[in-house]
């Protein structure tokens, strides 16, 4: 087994991962891929993947697990990895990345979030308006609520406007999520 712990050696580990996890959906019995984080390494540690179907969540950690696919236990606290599943035939994750992005801008979610705070709820509102603007797409809000609360850059496919890459300003291609927009309201 494995755990990342929410210290102060591993709190950027640690949020790295939670964001990955926060893809994960285990109650999408029709895609066994979709209950699991995905692990691969890197040069320098490990790659997290996990992709619930609409959002692909990615980050690079430099703890290193083995490779695998997890189904994660998370708390507040920490993050477990017991033994990898069985069975599981996780996508190629890499094809749902777009190449050669066009860049729409950045979107600040310091001050943003799904909660009873009124100052926190207004600043996603606007961050999902501002989002809707430079992109042309709707997705569900909650995909925005759940990233780190940092600057992203939005970035849009360049024949598919319809694929969305957010990455983690100065973060480079160690932090990222994919998402694909909700079918237009009727």
């Amino acid at each position: 087994m494995f755990e990342i712990k929410r210290t102060a050696v591993n709190a950027e580990d640690f949020e790295r991962a939670r964001f990955v996890c926060k893809a994960a959906r285990p109650n999408r019995p029709e895609y066994p891929f979709a209950a699991v984080v995905h692990v691969e390494w890197t040069r320098t540690g490990s790659r997290l993947v996990a992709c619930d179907g609409l959002r692909l969540h990615v980050a690079e950690i430099r703890m290193r697990i083995p490779r695998g696919d997890y189904k994660p236990v998370m708390s507040k606290d920490s993050i477990r990895f017991g033994e990898p599943a069985q069975g599981i035939n996780f996508p190629n994750w890499k094809m749902c990345v777009p190449e050669n992005p066009i860049r729409k801008g950045t979107l600040n979610l310091e001050k943003t979030g799904m909660s009873k705070n009124s100052g926190l709820a207004a600043g996603i509102s606007l961050v999902f308006s501002d989002f809707v603007e430079k992109t042309g797409e709707v997705v569900n809000i909650r995909y925005l609520d759940d990233l780190p609360k940092t600057e992203w850059t939005v970035s849009v496919h360049k024949d598919k406007k319809t694929i969305i890459l957010l990455e983690e300003k100065d973060a480079g291609r160690e932090t990222y999520a994919v998402l694909v927009p909700l079918a237009k309201a009727a």
